[in-house]
């Protein structure tokens, strides 16, 4: 289930909001590296699914890929199992472009 910022929020307790605040008024560095965590978190979720055929991907297969595409302001990730799926993912995108 996805969660609104404004959500959690309203569920916080009263005590935890009382450490965000005091946190972000010393710098925010709590914060800040929770924040980075839980982001680094959910781009590895993206790297175990093969993004063509759904396969999942082991970590420790060397057979394993990872592109990075889209303009400097939107990247966006792709991982796949293969070079086959690579290739038919690489073909797609060719073929959308040229619509």
């Amino acid at each position: 289930m996805k969660y609104r910022l404004r959500e959690v929020m309203d569920a916080l307790e009263y005590e935890e909001l009382l450490k965000m605040k005091s946190d972000l008024d010393s710098g925010g560095f709590h914060l800040k590296k929770f924040l980075a965590d839980k982001l680094h978190e959910e781009e590895k979720k993206h790297l175990e699914q093969c993004s063509n055929c759904h396969a999942e991907l082991e970590p420790s297969n060397t057979n394993n890929m990872t592109i990075v595409f889209g303009p400097q302001d939107f990247r966006k990730k792709a991982s796949f199992c293969g070079f086959d799926c690579l290739e038919y993912f690489v073909k797609e995108l060719k073929e959308l472009k040229r619509r």
